[in-house]
């Protein structure tokens, strides 16, 4: 497998676990409280993807020199 597509696999798992812990830490099921907490569990499932992507390579690259 492709290093791309694992790292594709592990973002959208850790964005169903974040937002699956996110609706259960809030208590309510309510649907615009789903509809939110999905929302924001695509927010930072992606913003994993591109910190994991572009940014902690180049920030590990200088940081070992």
């Amino acid at each position: 497998m492709a290093q791309s597509t694992q790292l594709k696999l592990g973002s959208v798992v850790f964005t169903v676990f974040w937002t699956a812990y996110m609706l259960w830490y809030s208590g309510s099921l309510h649907p615009l409280n789903v509809i939110m907490m999905s929302l924001a569990g695509l927010a930072v499932g992606y913003g994993w993807y591109r910190a994991m992507r572009w940014q902690l390579p180049r920030g590990l690259g200088h940081f070992l020199r």
